[in-house]
């Protein structure tokens, strides 16, 4: 669960913006391209542009952010999924990979900003920065290791038809498997 969950509409913290429409398409085609040299994908399961509310360049770097860390962690030759849904007044953004996935303890942390789980790159503030642009945005990220492997980021941001709904509560990651 990422630090910044809490902060939901109500809690305070102002929302950015109006209604924004989102076309992920420009960030899933940066992605794409970075994801080249290392022979990973990047498919969009499902969806198509999606409206939220807030600052249009923010959501996309959120969105790019999370993509980033996916391409960047995930074995070579993995691919990365992306899907979209919108229920109850809400919009779900969800990357997936099928890297190794991430221990509990690590799990807990991974919106810190500077954490690194071991033996990883990076500075250790792209789910930090996603996770701050979307609680800004009245959401919130959550992060929990995929059944089949690997690890599973949902971006949860308002629409408009939901902007005075109560935004799902977000789940606890799931344990892990004992061996």
């Amino acid at each position: 669960r990422c630090p910044m969950e809490t902060e939901r509409p109500g809690s305070g913290r102002r929302r950015a913006g109006g209604p924004s429409r989102t076309d992920q398409s420009k960030a899933l085609a940066k992605i794409r391209t970075a994801a080249a040299p290392d022979r990973k994908s990047v498919q969009l399961a499902d969806g198509g542009p999606i409206e939220v509310i807030g600052d249009r360049a923010l959501v996309s770097s959120a969105i790019e952010n999370v993509l980033r860390n996916a391409v960047r962690f995930g074995p070579a030759g993995a691919a990365v999924e992306v899907s979209l849904a919108v229920v109850g007044g809400v919009a779900r953004i969800r990357v997936a990979d099928g890297g190794p996935g991430m221990s509990a303890a690590d799990l807990a942390r991974i919106c810190e900003p500077f954490f690194r789980a071991e033996g990883s790159a990076g500075v250790g503030l792209g789910l930090t920065i996603a996770d701050r642009i979307a609680a800004l945005h009245g959401g919130h990220l959550v992060a929990r290791n995929r059944p089949a492997g690997g690890l599973e980021v949902d971006l949860i941001f308002p629409t408009p038809e939901g902007v005075h709904a109560p935004l799902p509560a977000p789940s606890a990651p799931e344990p892990e498997a004992s061996a």
